[in-house]
């Protein structure tokens, strides 16, 4: 449960939850800070979320047909709740009534399932052995795709293809979604390798950060300024930013990413989503994680470890950083 409060023009959000983690129960409580850049709003978008969900299925049928799991309906829902909340506000207000935005929106949704898909399967590979080869391989053949190097005739004598594929066919399977992603954006928006090069950078770093110095496990992610830096890039936001900023056609000057105050607006962009996501999602992770008996990315299972606190002190520690990267940005 949850409710609002004003206060001096911010809000804050209080949780508080029971959970049950193995065989204990523990109290999930505190309170996330909503002011400017986050946004409040009461409108569930239901009918744009639908039609979403519903073209996204139906993509994903029509390139891969013979994998069910890829088009599970609650996870596409999941998919599509996730982009019109994560979009620009005028795409979420006027989709319905103009084609040319809902494309965006729908192209958006495309390439997040995309990510959703690849995530879910690399999770289960991380520990095993060829671990960083394989994930390595995922990420570097991604910025191929997108710097058009690599594309829909070639791909299977690729060597990153081999790679992969040997390590899971499944996740070689998936590069058709992403082929058919970049493939469509340079004919319907011409993009070009050199304008979606930082998309490429991101998307591809999401994969090769996920191994440190040769480390097939996570044990590396214990060290908290280690695990602050690469979650920012293994998180995935500032590849929607980039993506957006894409799609929308705003290019960003190089004298302006060297700027540090850019840089630093840029790396708490990347932080606050995660860290939100790691609070709320933290029931669904340790089940993950008992389930597959492998270390999960999430910062406060990092606290609990690294300094030996128990899960309601990592709580409060994530949530009081949360919402001190909040109040400077």
């Amino acid at each position: 449960n949850h409710r609002m409060e004003l206060q001096e023009k911010q809000r804050f959000a209080k949780f508080e939850k029971v959970l049950t983690l193995g065989d204990d129960s523990v109290k999930l409580k505190g309170e996330f800070l909503f002011c400017w850049p986050y946004s409040w709003e009461d409108k569930v978008h239901h009918v744009l979320t639908d039609k979403l969900s519903s073209d996204v299925t139906h993509w994903v049928a029509g390139l891969l047909p013979e994998v069910h799991t890829a088009v599970n309906t609650k996870y596409v829902e999941s998919t599509a709740q996730w982009c019109v909340f994560g979009s620009p506000t005028s795409w979420r207000q006027k989709s319905l009534e103009d084609p040319e935005i809902y494309a965006k929106l729908l192209l958006y949704c495309k390439v997040i399932h995309y990510l959703f898909l690849l995530d879910d399967i690399t999770e289960t590979k991380e520990g095993d052995e060829g671990f960083t080869s394989y994930v390595q391989c995922v990420g570097s053949l991604i910025m191929k795709i997108w710097r058009n190097e690599v594309g829909s005739a070639n791909i299977k004598t690729h060597q990153l293809f081999h790679c992969i594929y040997r390590n899971s066919a499944y996740t070689g399977s998936l590069f058709r979604l992403l082929l058919d992603i970049t493939e469509d954006m340079r004919r319907r928006y011409g993009i070009s390798a050199d304008s979606s090069e930082f998309c490429a950078r991101r998307m591809g770093s999401m994969y090769t950060l996920r191994t440190w110095c040769g480390y097939k496990d996570q044990s590396f992610l214990l060290n908290p300024f280690t695990q602050y830096l690469l979650r920012n890039y293994t998180g995935g936001i500032l590849f929607c930013l980039e993506f957006l900023l894409l799609l929308e056609k705003v290019e960003i000057p190089t004298r302006v990413r060297e700027n540090t105050f850019w840089s630093r607006c840029y790396e708490i962009f990347g932080f606050l989503p995660v860290r939100s996501n790691d609070i709320i999602g933290v029931e669904k992770e340790w089940i993950q994680m008992m389930k597959h008996g492998k270390r999960i990315d999430n910062v406060i299972f990092h606290y609990m470890v690294a300094t030996s606190c128990s899960f309601e002190e990592a709580v409060a520690r994530a949530i009081n950083k949360h919402n001190f990267a909040l109040k400077e940005q």
